[in-house]
């Protein structure tokens, strides 16, 4: 019976090890896909992670790219890595969707404390390395062994290359030619926007390294006054705003409903650059601005010290190059533009937006836009068509307007849960909207 028993044993090890060398070698097959090979000596690379979210990448190939092997001296303070792709790797739940390393691919990863993860390995070539890129968003590595200016690193794919952003929300936006990023790094991952496929080649070693100073990218300084209530979170948006009133050194702050400061930008030459922070999703405390969260801005003004609020308008997708209400919202990977109420132009069209939150149980935000003077009417109806409130009515000008309603009725009463619509006339026009009340 023992010998049977050891049999089976080594048997069972003999199959676990024939996998383990097929996946191996599916791995090694798939990492050399997108380019060819790497130095023929063994190098190693230090890859410095902080507290909170990261976004990696290595110019060295591990030796064993299997993540539960590449990763073990990190995984007591790994909570969890994320390809772009939405896949994850989740140590303390056994999750890995990912399986092994890729290097052509950036990675974001969230640790508990500080840690050094030390790649062993093959030293990559990047001008063999091919990085195939989808049109849209893509988490890119670097695989340069030294540092070197966006526009150069990125010459190959300047033509598809709308933007890109690192982990600390810093940006590098060549048509609005603003780079704050200087200089891509070793051991770095980056986001990266494309109007259309591409494949990413980075110059060799040797190539130029270092910061090239741009004579006509803008540069913003940092914030003195204002101060996000948390930055670094793993979700950001980008907003930039005209502002051809306000002076140098006026600053201007994004915030949620309860005050909380979700991003700011000083004005330099009419402009302000936010970076505007989610909410971490890993946190059991709310950090920043939900999904579809509106967003309300606040202009501290150097001069006096005082600080008012400032509407924005014309509020553009820089992504998809449309012109939408004036409804600030935060949503992840968003590249807003938008103007300062004394710098806007007014609406194109009359509209009503989905009010905000909806479902909601003591208030909503509604927010409507009108392009010329006119008579309006907005009110609620419930769903027998009884009109129950009256939120807007008589003449107003032209321009962008907000409204609340609290769930009650036109005599203050409390109106019970259930779904009413908010309809708004004007003009020829009549649109709608439903609305969730839950008490």
């Amino acid at each position: 019976m023992g010998s049977f028993v050891r049999i089976c044993i080594c048997t069972s090890i003999l199959f676990i090890a024939s996998l383990r060398a097929q996946d191996s070698s599916r791995a090694g097959s798939t990492a050399q896909s997108c380019g060819r090979g790497a130095a023929a000596t063994g190098v190693q690379q230090q890859l410095f992670l902080s507290a909170g979210w990261n976004i990696v990448s290595s110019y060295v190939y591990p030796a064993d790219p299997f993540l539960t092997e590449m990763l073990a001296g990190i995984e007591e303070h790994l909570l969890i890595l994320k390809d772009g792709r939405g896949r994850v790797f989740w140590p303390a739940y056994g999750i890995n969707k990912i399986v092994f390393w890729e290097k052509e691919k950036g990675y974001q990863l969230y640790m508990t404390e500080a840690e050094t993860l030390i790649v062993d390995g093959k030293q990559l070539v990047p001008e063999e390395v091919s990085i195939d890129l989808a049109a849209g968003w893509n988490m890119i590595s670097y695989v340069r062994s030294s540092p070197l200016a966006p526009a150069a690193a990125l010459a190959s794919i300047t033509d598809y290359l709308f933007i890109v952003k690192d982990s600390e929300g810093r940006i590098y936006w060549p048509s609005q030619n603003i780079d704050q990023i200087g200089e891509m790094e070793p051991g770095k991952g980056y986001y990266c926007y494309l109007s259309q496929p591409a494949v990413l080649i980075y110059p060799p070693n040797g190539a130029e390294s270092g910061r090239i100073s741009t004579p006509c990218s803008r540069q913003f300084p940092a914030p003195l006054h204002f101060h996000p209530f948390r930055t670094n979170t793993g979700s950001s948006a980008i907003l930039l705003l005209r502002a051809p009133e306000l002076l140098d050194g006026d600053e201007i702050a994004a915030c949620t409903a309860d005050g909380k400061i979700t991003g700011s930008g000083v004005v330099q030459e009419g402009e302000a650059l936010l970076a505007l922070w989610g909410d971490d999703e890993v946190t059991p405390l709310v950090d920043g601005a939900r999904n579809d969260e509106p967003l309300h801005l606040l202009c501290w003004f150097s001069r006096t010290g005082s600080e008012l609020p400032v509407q924005c308008t014309s509020l553009r997708d820089a992504l998809e190059s449309k012109w939408s209400l004036v409804a600030l919202r935060f949503h992840d990977n968003a590249v807003l533009t938008g103007e300062t109420l004394a710098s806007a132009r007014l609406p194109e069209r009359a509209a009503l937006a989905q009010n905000y939150p909806n479902p909601f149980n003591s208030s909503t935000l509604l927010l409507y836009q009108l392009p010329e003077n006119g008579e309006i009417e907005l009110a609620v109806y419930d769903l027998c068509g009884r009109r129950v409130r009256s939120l807007a009515a008589g003449m107003k000008a032209a321009g962008w307007y907000e409204v609340a309603w609290d769930g009650r009725s036109n005599a203050g009463t409390p109106l019970s849960s259930g779904l009413y619509w908010a309809v708004m006339r004007t003009g020829g026009l009549r649109q709608q909207i439903k609305m969730t009340l839950i008490k």
